[in-house]
């Protein structure tokens, strides 16, 4: 008994099956891309909500330039400078970008403290 096989149809062009064209025009993709503007005033309110969340605050300051000042604002108000490993880091930041100086509004200096200033503190103290 000899197989039988079926018909098909003609095999057509991949460009004239499809009505769309496969690269949408840039004017179709800036459609698709972009999206509606928000009032910076709107969106200043929302990241004054996050003020104390510093990872959403910086992630915030990544997602959107027109962000970036006001997550900026609440993340470098205040800086506690607590040891040195902080504060080399502090100042190579801001060499980087200068412009961070002006979001501080208050500065906090710790005494820095090391591990042998403290075994020599309580020595003293318990020598007495």
């Amino acid at each position: 008994m000899p197989i039988r096989t079926r018909r098909t149809k003609p095999e057509r062009d991949l460009a004239s099956v499809i009505s769309f064209p496969l690269y949408p025009s840039s004017i179709a993709l800036q459609r698709v891309l972009t999206m509606p503007q928000i009032p910076l005033e709107l969106t200043d309110c929302i990241i004054d909500f996050l003020h104390k969340d510093a990872r959403a605050l910086a992630s915030c300051a990544i997602v959107c330039r027109a962000w970036t000042p006001a997550a900026r604002f609440h993340l470098f108000r205040s800086i506690v400078l607590q040891d040195h490993t902080f504060t080399s880091s502090f100042q190579r930041l801001l060499r980087l970008s200068p412009d961070l100086g002006h979001y501080v509004r208050e500065l906090t200096i710790a005494k820095f403290v090391t591990a042998s200033d403290v075994s020599s503190a309580s020595y003293r103290t318990s020598a007495r």
